[in-house]
């Protein structure tokens, strides 16, 4: 080949390998660029990078949202207490008795004694209903010594009433009366004690003893009252009269109040088989003359 043909083939491929590059590059140019609409700021919290702000990433949704955690009370939390009514104490004896009577709201008086007021005719309820019912609502309760249980209140003087629980008991076995007190003990502000029918001197006040430690047992804040009981028929009168001074004795010793029955009785002229019963028991018309006079003794203590 020619030197003039050697020329012209380089020449012819220089042209021929510019032509392919040129091709190659136009097939390599980029497409042209889309204009890309900026996503909003997100609203909640967003999860970051390298402190750079991403797209809100938002957990899957569940049944029940988990509430957040914390520590348990140690106690779940309880009611405001509501305000108990707060009573000054009754002073002691007689006095209390009529501070009962005189302030506002219930109260109660519990009745330990024997057969001269276990009957519905005789001191304790007349007492109750005739004189304090005329003062304050009143309900009386008794006590069944068969059933050893007390009956329905009648008169029943509701909520605010004065409540006379009467104990009393015919014939009581002084050394059984402490047990006794403790079963039929009710919340009481004021405890009367009436003993001493058909009991000996020397018996009596170990016996009251007793009872009043018993009474004091179940309510350690009564105001406690002792009655010096009424009487015997006039014939006998002489025999019961040491055992109320005895009781009398007692009730000084242990600092509590007495109203006297007995002289009541013998101050008063009717006569005295219209006024006892041939048992001792007080007949109708020595019951209503007991109520009067523990009332009278009662009000007295308010001068």
């Amino acid at each position: 080949m020619s030197r003039r043909a050697q020329v012209i083939g380089l020449a012819l491929l220089a042209v021929l390998t510019g032509v392919l590059v040129l091709v190659a590059l136009g097939r390599a140019r980029p497409a042209p660029a889309v204009p890309v609409t900026p996503l909003p700021w997100p609203t909640d919290a967003a999860t970051t990078v390298a402190g750079s702000p991403g797209p809100s990433v938002s957990a899957p949704p569940s049944a029940t949202p988990e509430p957040s955690v914390s520590a348990p009370p140690s106690a779940a939390p309880s009611a405001s207490p509501q305000p108990t009514e707060t009573r000054s104490p009754l002073p002691d004896g007689l006095a209390g008795l009529y501070a009962l009577i005189e302030r506002d709201g219930p109260g109660s008086v519990l009745v330990f004694g024997d057969g001269s007021g276990d009957e519905p005719d005789e001191w304790v309820r007349r007492w109750a209903v005739d004189h304090l019912g005329t003062e304050r609502p009143v309900s009386y309760r008794s006590w069944d010594r068969d059933g050893e249980a007390w009956r329905k209140a009648s008169p029943n003087g509701g909520v605010d009433a004065i409540t006379v629980w009467n104990a009393s008991r015919r014939s009581p076995d002084l050394a059984a009366e402490p047990a006794r007190v403790a079963k039929a003990s009710r919340r009481a502000d004021v405890v009367l004690l009436s003993y001493g029918h058909r009991k000996t001197p020397d018996e009596i006040a170990g016996a009251l003893t007793a009872i009043h430690a018993a009474v004091l047992e179940e309510n350690p804040d009564a105001t406690v009252v002792v009655l010096l009981q009424n009487p015997d028929p006039a014939e006998r009168q002489w025999q019961q009269l040491d055992t109320v001074q005895e009781v009398k004795r007692w009730a000084r010793a242990a600092g509590l109040d007495t109203v006297d029955i007995y002289d009541a009785f013998l101050a008063d002229p009717t006569p005295r088989a219209d006024l006892v019963e041939a048992d001792g028991s007080p007949t109708a018309t020595g019951s209503a003359l007991w109520a009067r006079t523990l009332h009278a003794a009662i009000r007295s203590a308010a001068r």
